[in-house]
């Protein structure tokens, strides 16, 4: 019998309490969460979450934000998520979740799916062949973290810990900010 993960459509994926749990989007998902929750009438929040400082110009850039949603997703409606299909690779690779920090993947124990099956996870599994469509997106966001990372360090700028960074300073998007733009944060 194969062994693939399919989503239970329940939804527990799209609640948070911990601040821990908040999803991490790139500076242009922020955006486009934003202008989609504009038009549907929707303030939403989000903290920088991994900021570089760049010390030749003075710019603090975000790389990652934590969107602050504390309870349920406000795009997911009674008929379930009203961005499914454009939403953010967080959402789009669940039940598996990356750790940035140390950079492993985990799964999400919220999911139905996961408490459902994790004696038979737990034996030992292949999350490629068990989640293989959220995995082609945790590689795809994996690799874009990195390659911003590296890119980051190559220019010599330092991380720094978002707590560092005063409400005065100058946050700039990375995208934006390495096109050579500007995007007040």
């Amino acid at each position: 019998m194969e062994f693939v993960f399919k989503c239970l459509r329940c939804s527990d994926c799209c609640v948070f309490v911990n601040p821990e749990d908040y999803p991490r989007v790139f500076p242009w998902e922020k955006r486009f969460l934003e202008e989609k929750a504009g038009d549907l009438g929707l303030r939403l929040s989000f903290k920088p979450d991994l900021v570089y400082y760049d010390p030749f110009r003075g710019k603090y850039v975000v790389l990652l934000y934590r969107w602050v949603i504390g309870g349920r997703c406000p795009f997911n409606r009674g008929s379930g998520c009203v961005i499914h299909g454009e939403h953010p690779y967080a959402c789009r690779m669940y039940p598996l979740i990356i750790s940035y920090g140390d950079r492993t993947l985990r799964l999400g124990l919220q999911c139905n799916w996961v408490k459902r099956y994790f004696d038979r996870i737990r034996e030992g599994i292949s999350p490629d062949k068990v989640f293989p469509n959220e995995f082609s997106y945790a590689v795809k966001a994996f690799t874009f973290i990195s390659l911003m990372i590296e890119e980051a360090k190559r220019y010599g700028w330092r991380q720094v810990n978002v707590d560092e960074v005063g409400d005065d300073a100058e946050l700039v998007d990375y995208d934006v900010y390495v096109e050579g733009g500007v995007s007040e944060g």
